[in-house]
């Protein structure tokens, strides 16, 4: 009996070792995964801010507005310059290009709209929305 003395000691503190090991090493899992979610978390942000955009521009053309001057040039959408943009955040005013906003373009027989453009029943429109976070 007397040579089992402290034997328990050794065992819990080699278990704790092991444990502090296997915590050690998921420490890069566990960042990559915070980071990956985060990334998730903004590109479903930009998807929502699109479909505001796209969503008012279909409401705008629904209800035969004739005030343009929130729409942003295709050309400037299509480009990779994104400073060009005409940025909205979600509730409609200019956004902090560092923030949550969309840009729309609307487009008929590859026109954009003009300010004073007054939607027409049988014409056919491509709306181009993009959103950023």
């Amino acid at each position: 009996m007397q040579k089992q003395r402290g034997s328990v000691t050794v065992i819990a503190i080699v278990m704790l070792l092991f444990l502090m090991v296997v915590a050690i090493a998921w420490l890069p899992m566990m960042t990559i995964e915070k980071t990956a979610a985060s990334s998730d978390y903004r590109e479903q942000q930009a998807w929502y801010a699109a479909e505001a955009g796209y969503k008012k521009a279909v409401a705008a053309l629904d209800n035969k507005n004739s005030n343009w001057t929130w729409l942003t040039p295709e050309n400037y959408i299509q480009g990779s310059d994104s400073g060009s943009f005409g940025h909205l955040s979600i509730d409609g005013g200019k956004a902090d290009q560092n923030g949550i906003w969309y840009a729309v373009g609307i487009t008929e027989n590859n026109i954009d709209l003009a300010s004073d453009y007054t939607p027409e029943e049988s014409a056919a429109y491509q709306i181009t929305s993009v959103g950023a976070c």
